[in-house]
């Protein structure tokens, strides 16, 4: 791979909105008129008081006691969020509660990432050494955050520097000559705080064809203008050449060769048929941004962003019994801008309006032709947050207007017209916390939502529904002249022709949930009942016209609930449990959601020392469910339901141990991940890893 510097990390200014600083606010309501800027603190952290909102966050001290490589590790055993790799493009994607991935937003500092070719951000792509803390709201989504993410939110911060100077140096080795090195430096002057890191990561896989080769770059810089205002710059960069494990036939051991189906627009479906080794030569994400906040007033707060996010890519595949290659390449943009104000109104109330606009570009070529695609959104909202002691509640609307359009040019089929879509959406959203006392709380929330079409659905509108792959003809004769008319056969046996869809609707959603907590003396308990309503929920089509075609299904009925429950068992240690039932039920396969199991549980021990000994014990279950070798959503809901290869997968556990020891400014490691050296498949015929050694040490220079 050719190592890529960030030539500008800081290009552009992004002023990052306080997302949570309606919230923050209403913390600082009980303190007179402070004139000292003070930082604009984005996160559910921010609550000292009770919490409108349900948030669950992961720290930089979980997140390294977990041995975490990247986001997606870190995020594995949270309730109601499942990460799943199994799309042939092998990117590990967060599903919320049975969604699909494009379903779910995540944010990294204020900037949305949004690859605007499926809509599904690969969080191998964050490394885990430069985050601080994740944020993760499912369902009712405040409306600052954006209501276009039916599933949750997932929103990470980047680490700042927390002493004058500071330095470090990460060399890891491990299993399948796995080699990672990892360099930060980060001060803090008192008016400009900084922080840089570059991080290296080679594997030659843990099977065949399993490469990477991957670079990160990460900065930040804030300074403090004066006492009322500060600017923070930021950006990320990383390049991955990255090999693609094949799928393997559990009975012949033999490669099991590529049906095609979906993953392109411009080529048909058969595009991809019998292919085999997929990489990406290479895969490149980048965000950039600035943030600047004002404060107006000792009850205002004045913060204005802007940013762009790309995803350049280069995939390619061989086919079997040729020399042929085929190609594909993708190149998504997306710029917008975000101002906020957030305004204290009482010593119990704060109230927040903004504004936010933001484009996407979107271009595709393959060895067929290329395809272009143009988004357009602006949206306005309102959220007021009130925190009256032991009730706190958030009340939001949320206005959008969106447009887009597809042009599409290819030779593999006749191309479609042009695909134009043009929409409006009001989405309010209400959460409640009430503490019954100091000891237990009922929570809970209801809002609206909606997702708009991602580039590859909106080229490609004529789905039938219903519809199923089971064909019955009928054929009748009139006047002499015989006509066969054929019709599909629905579960419940009855026969229709369906309709084609001329134009695909956006999907929405109404979530609700409602829990209950309680905590005493090291002990936390909460149990929390989701239910979510969709309407127009899109799903594909992989045939006729030769092309991917989407529809929209008129309702679908996703419930379940989660169980959290953590302990301090001694004076050194902790322990959690926590448990997830997802009923995401299909109403046109009528069974689950293909890669979604009805139940994951997580249990885990971490023992804290005086010594600097410190270890993390952990176990994972997923249970059995059904998985899809699919080039487009990866879970089946965007695929036709069987012209794709699936494979029933029993449940599983795997059990992760790491062991530290801190002497001086170094700290040593050693990770084994799938200590039992548990043998399973993490998708249709995808062989999961094996057993993973790791060994580390991280030097601070002072």
């Amino acid at each position: 791979m050719k190592k890529k510097k960030l030539a500008v990390l800081a290009s552009c200014l992004l002023l990052y909105s306080s997302f949570s600083a309606a919230v923050a606010a209403a913390e600082e309501a009980n303190t007179e008129g402070d004139t000292e800027v003070q930082e604009v603190v984005v996160t559910a952290a921010a609550f000292k008081q009770l919490n409108p909102v349900k948030f669950t966050v992961i720290t930089e001290d979980e997140i390294k006691a977990k041995g975490a490589q990247n986001a997606a590790d870190a995020l594995k055993d949270v309730t109601g969020l499942f990460i799943t790799s199994s799309n042939t493009k092998g990117k590990a994607i967060a599903q919320f509660r049975g969604s699909d991935a494009d379903n779910t937003k995540i944010f990294v500092d204020g900037v949305p990432l949004s690859p605007v070719g499926d809509g599904k951000v690969d969080l191998r792509t964050i490394p885990a050494d430069n985050i601080e803390k994740i944020e993760i709201i499912k369902g009712a989504v405040p409306v600052i955050y954006g209501t276009d993410a039916p599933g949750g939110v997932i929103y990470i911060t980047t680490k700042k520097a927390t002493e004058k100077i500071a330095k470090s140096l990460t060399i890891t080795t491990g299993s399948n000559n796995a080699q990672t090195y990892f360099a930060s430096i980060g001060g803090d002057t008192g008016k400009i705080n900084y922080n840089f890191s570059a991080k290296n990561e080679k594997t030659d896989g843990y099977t065949a064809h399993s490469k990477l080769n991957a670079d990160y770059y990460n900065g930040k810089v804030t300074w403090d203008l004066n006492p009322k205002s500060s600017l923070t710059l930021f950006g990320s960069y990383s390049e991955r050449e990255e090999e693609q494990p094949n799928r393997i036939d559990p009975a012949t051991g033999l490669i099991v060769l590529n049906v095609g189906r979906s993953g392109t627009i411009t080529g048909k479906n058969n595009y991809w048929s019998n292919s085999y080794d997929w990489k990406y030569d290479p895969i490149k994400n980048s965000y950039i941004g600035a943030l600047y906040n004002q404060k107006l007033s000792a009850n205002s707060d004045l913060s204005f962003k802007v940013f762009r996010s790309k995803e350049n890519s280069h995939l390619l595949a061989s086919i079997v019994n040729t020399t042929d290659t085929l190609h594909l390449w993708w190149d998504g943009t997306v710029d917008g801008y975000e101002l906020q104000n957030t305004i204290r109104t009482s010593k119990v109330n704060t109230a927040t309006w903004g504004y936010a606009y933001e484009t996407r570009s979107f271009t595709e070529k393959s060895n067929n032709g290329s395809s272009y695609y143009d988004y357009t959104g602006k949206s306005f909202y309102l959220q007021n947050v009130t925190n009256l002691g032991k009730l706190a509640t958030s009340l939001g609307y949320r206005h959008y207007e969106t447009s887009d359009n597809a042009d599409i040019d290819t030779i593999a089929y006749k191309s479609p017209s042009k695909q134009y879509g043009k929409g409006t959406a009001n989405d309010p959203v209400f959460s409640v916390n009430y503490a019954l006392s100091d000891k237990t709380n009922i929570h809970g929330s209801v809002g609206k939502s909606y997702r708009w079409p991602n580039a590859k659905e909106r080229s490609g509108p004529g789905g039938i529904y219903p519809y199923s792959d089971t064909q019955q003809s009928v054929t009748t004769t009139v006047d002499g002249y015989t006509t066969t008319i054929y019709y599909y056969l629905m579960p419940d046996g009855t026969l229709t022709q369906g309709t084609a869809c001329d134009y695909l609707l956006p999907e929405t959603a109404i979530n609700r949930e409602l829990g209950v907590g309680y905590s005493v003396h090291g002990f936390k308990f909460d149990i929390t009942y989701f239910n979510k309503d969709i309407t127009n929920m899109i799903k594909g089509q992989g045939f006729g016209q030769q092309h991917t075609q989407y529809y929209n299904i008129p309702h679908v009925d996703m419930h379940g609930f989660e169980v959290e429950l953590n302990k301090k068992i001694a004076d050194h240690v902790k322990g959690f449990v926590n448990y997830t039932y997802t009923n995401a039920f299909d109403t046109l396969l009528q069974q689950q959601v293909r890669d979604i199991p009805y139940r994951k549980f997580s249990v885990g021990l971490n023992y804290t020392g005086q010594n600097g000994l410190n270890a993390n014990l952990a176990l994972n279950y997923i249970g059995g469910r059904t998985s899809a070798f699919s080039n487009g959503n990866g879970n089946g809901n965007g695929d036709s339901p069987t012209r794709m290869l699936i494979q029933k997968l029993p449940s599983y556990s795997t059990v992760d141990l790491r062991i530290s020891k801190t002497i001086d400014n170094r700290d040593y490691y050693i990770k084994v991940s799938n200590l039992f050296d548990k043998k399973y498949y993490a998708g249709a015929y995808l062989v999961a890893p094996d057993r993973y050694v790791e060994t580390g040490v991280t030097i601070k220079f002072q």
